[in-house]
């Protein structure tokens, strides 16, 4: 016995598969994009460096974590490659830094753990890391007034 959907479900099944198809064809096109863009993986030793840098990661300091607890980046660090060295390869260093209530990186909180690479790279990060991270609060049912966030910074020489 074929009974019909009733009329609210139909239009909730209605509108869920063009939704589906939509997400699909938006992934499918990215990666055409990216392949066709001629873009590479990360050669093995960036992700080795990256690997290594981020085992020194607190788990309740990392990105995932905090994401958990609704606190979320609004904006990376970005490093622009006048920062570097010429030619330099692979670097890369793992930073600490508190998140004050607002998002905002505290002043003189940034730490550079660790480092591998370029040395240019780990002495722009004090500057550069205030200008560039933050964080967005507003998820968050409990803002600290300060937080720690550690993350991994890899540069993978692609001048």
């Amino acid at each position: 016995m074929n009974r019909p959907l009733p009329a609210r479900r139909l239009r909730t099944t209605m509108t869920a598969a063009p939704a589906v198809v939509l997400a699909w064809a938006l992934a499918a096109a990215a990666l055409a994009l990216l392949i066709g863009s001629g873009a590479e993986a990360p050669p093995k030793a960036c992700l080795d460096l990256l690997d290594q840098l981020s085992k020194g990661v607190p788990r309740d300091e990392s990105g995932p974590a905090l994401r958990a607890r609704g606190l979320r980046i609004r904006t990376p660090i970005v490093v622009p490659d006048t920062r570097l060295s010429e030619g330099s390869g692979i670097s890369g260093a793992r930073v600490r830094v508190l998140i004050d209530a607002q998002g905002r990186v505290v002043p003189d909180s940034v730490q550079v753990q660790e480092r591998a690479g370029d040395p240019k790279l780990a002495e722009a990060l004090p500057e550069l890391v205030p200008q560039t991270l933050s964080f967005d609060t507003r998820a968050a049912p409990q803002v600290p007034e300060q937080f720690a966030f550690t993350t991994v910074y890899v540069s993978c020489g692609r001048r």
